[in-house]
């Protein structure tokens, strides 16, 4: 076995392989132990890193000096809590129902020129949590609604959760 293949451990975690690349690691990988550890531990690695970097960005916006809230109502609760200057929001939902694999959540950004798709989202039991690269300052709604699996142009009706951004 060629020790080039061994080499690719470390890119194959990251997806960095090419495609003959790939499939040639995917073959190698099936009898190789070593690889097979190396590969468990990068992905564990990676998933705690992830994990972490997720929770710092939440306590960052939930401690920012200027993070403010909107509370959405309906078929559930959400609470969208954001900071205007890291330019960050934290969206926790809970009493949604869990939707089937061809359906997910969306949760809409309101203005003047209409609904924008800020995120799309899944729940487990009921609740989720995301964060977001962009917050709803400036606009003046929030709607939640549930859409095909890979989200819509424009919202399906019926809304199922609402509520107002109030203005600074």
């Amino acid at each position: 076995m060629s020790e080039e293949l061994h080499t690719l451990a470390g890119l194959y975690v990251v997806d960095a392989l090419d495609d003959d690349e790939r499939a040639r690691f995917d073959a190698h990988l099936a009898d190789c132990a070593a690889c097979q550890e190396a590969l468990l531990l990068g992905i564990g690695w990676i998933g705690s890193h992830r994990a972490l970097d997720r929770q710092e960005a939440i306590s960052a916006v939930l401690t920012a000096p200027d993070a403010k809230s909107v509370d959405l109502g309906g078929e559930g609760t959400m609470r969208v809590v954001y900071s205007p200057s890291l330019d960050r929001s934290v969206v926790v939902a809970d009493g949604l129902a869990d939707l089937p694999s061809d359906s997910t959540y969306a949760l809409w950004f309101i203005g003047p020129g209409g609904p924008e798709e800020a995120a799309l989202f899944r729940t487990s039991g009921g609740r989720a949590t995301k964060v977001l690269p962009r917050t709803p300052e400036g606009y003046q709604a929030l709607g939640v609604t549930k859409e095909p699996a890979g989200g819509s142009d424009t919202p399906t009706e019926p809304i199922l959760l609402q509520g107002e951004v109030v203005p600074a």
